[in-house]
């Protein structure tokens, strides 16, 4: 069962990412959302939060990149033709 994912994760995946990825790291929270294990998944989804944004920046910036080294070779592919 190790490689498995339990219904209820996934359903938490797709109605609750946040809470996902805390049962996901181990960190369960219990009672009222005042435990410290709470507190500590919060601490460590802010941290963890700064990659997710960087990586959709670095996505976002490889992207624009890309389209435009392909528009710059097409121009200048029919600049040569012309």
């Amino acid at each position: 069962m190790k490689g498995k994912i339990s219904a209820s994760l996934l359903a938490q995946y797709a109605y609750c990412p946040r809470s996902a990825w805390y049962r996901a790291h181990g960190i369960v929270p219990k009672g009222n959302g005042s435990s410290k294990l709470l507190k500590k998944g919060k601490r460590a989804h802010k941290f963890f939060g700064i990659f997710e944004r960087f990586y959709g920046l670095w996505s976002l910036i490889w992207r624009a990149a890309f389209l435009a080294l392909v528009g710059g070779i097409a121009l200048w592919v029919y600049q040569r033709l012309k």
